[in-house]
């Protein structure tokens, strides 16, 4: 290499915009992030979270559980969540957040079950490895409507996932009980 290319000096001449940038985009991640985390009050002004649901925040994703659904060692067996919150997840051409009910590994009976329950139901499984579910949540455009509106856009459409999902696995209660208890006496 005998030098910079145009592309390095364009970043050289600009470094302190350059920085700023970077700055601005750590703090969109920590936003996006407290939006998400913000869905916490409007899952549990649902109907349904008062059957015993609880949020789970972590990093950038979130996720909830039903106690009922925990192992002998207290690990969620079956649980919901949201992954993929950050900026180019929601903003640039790659994939967008997920949203997700996953089984956990090591239960592959249950997972199997519930892949034909949830597909008699009218939902598609997941095909990758031990998710239930995988849905693409919404991306945002980069026009400033556009992100002045994703908010609310979000919450309405992360509260209707979690609606739905919640209550189609708490109609297969006492299925993924029965399992958990079949995986633990074969422990």
């Amino acid at each position: 290499m005998t030098g910079f290319s145009p592309e390095s000096l364009l970043i050289a001449e600009h470094w302190s915009a350059v920085q700023e940038i970077i700055r601005a985009k750590e703090n969109l991640n920590r936003e996006l992030t407290e939006l998400f985390y913000s869905f916490e009050r409007d899952l549990k002004a649902q109907d349904w979270w008062d059957q015993g649901w609880e949020f789970r925040p972590y990093k950038d994703r979130f996720y909830i559980v039903y106690p009922q659904w925990r192992n002998a060692q207290g690990w969620a067996v079956l649980y919901m969540g949201v992954f993929d919150v950050d900026a180019e997840h929601v903003f640039d051409v790659g994939s967008p957040p997920q949203f997700y009910v996953i089984v956990r590994k090591g239960y592959d009976a249950l997972l199997q079950e519930m892949k034909t329950l949830v597909q008699a139901e009218g939902h598609t499984p997941a095909q990758r490895s031990n998710y239930l579910i995988l849905r693409d949540l919404q991306k945002c455009a980069t026009e400033r409507q556009a992100a002045l509106a994703y908010p609310d856009a979000m919450r309405q459409q992360i509260v209707d996932l979690f609606t739905e999902y919640a209550t189609l696995m708490m109609r297969f209660d006492e299925t993924i009980k029965e399992h958990i208890a079949t995986a633990e006496a074969q422990a």
